[in-house]
């Protein structure tokens, strides 16, 4: 049973234009229950937190509800605004999130206000688990289909792709992202190029966690 999971695409992806949950736990077991996989998300988007701020103290935060990922967007921008930052909007096709406009001096607190949203209103657990074998060849179909036709038809270079099975041995420590090359050019043209391809281009398959 494969124990790769789609953190890496998926958070190296968003986090150059929109604002995303906190990073994933990096190790989950494949016998870990739902409760489980979502504390193990809640505890290290804390780690994330306290690795910057390692003076604060961890807030007990009660659960409202799990949220899928497509309610993320929505979801944590009304949470931060009732946290007290109304500058968090969504992107123009709500996917995601833009935190622009917080000052410096309140980066402490920002930070505190996403992992009590993080903790009140945690990911599907599906989306922190190992992905199976299938997912990983549906995945790769994908990058190697839709998604690099799409990429390379906005003009934008991408490497020749890898074997399946060599994507599947790189895929945590080196993974092939179509997206991945694609980004740095877009940026070099500036934010609307970026925001086009990330607009246009699908980043994942809408099936993976059918």
């Amino acid at each position: 049973m494969s124990r790769h999971s789609l953190a890496i695409p998926v958070f190296a992806i968003c986090g150059l234009l929109t604002g995303c949950a906190s990073t994933p736990p990096q190790s989950i077991s494949e016998t870990a229950t739902d409760e489980q996989v979502i504390q193990a998300a809640i505890d290290q988007a804390w780690l994330d937190f306290s690795a910057r701020f390692p003076e604060a103290d961890r807030p007990e935060v009660p659960r409202v509800r799990v949220i899928l990922g497509t309610e993320w967007p929505e979801v944590m921008r009304d949470c931060l605004h009732e946290e007290g930052f109304p500058q968090v909007v969504l992107t123009e096709l709500g996917d995601g999130l833009r935190f622009g406009g917080i000052p410096v001096e309140q980066d402490q607190a920002f930070q505190l206000a996403r992992y009590v949203c993080s903790a009140r209103y945690p990911l599907d657990p599906r989306m922190n688990r190992p992905l199976s074998p299938d997912q990983l060849s549906r995945l790769y179909g994908f990058y190697v289909g839709e998604q690099l036709r799409c990429i390379e038809g906005l003009g934008y270079e991408v490497p020749d792709p890898p074997t399946e099975q060599t994507f599947l041995e790189t895929f945590d420590s080196d993974p092939w992202l179509p997206f991945r090359f694609a980004m740095p050019q877009a940026l070099e043209k500036g934010e609307s190029a970026l925001a086009e391809l990330m607009q246009t281009c699908p980043q994942q398959p809408g099936d993976l966690w059918d």
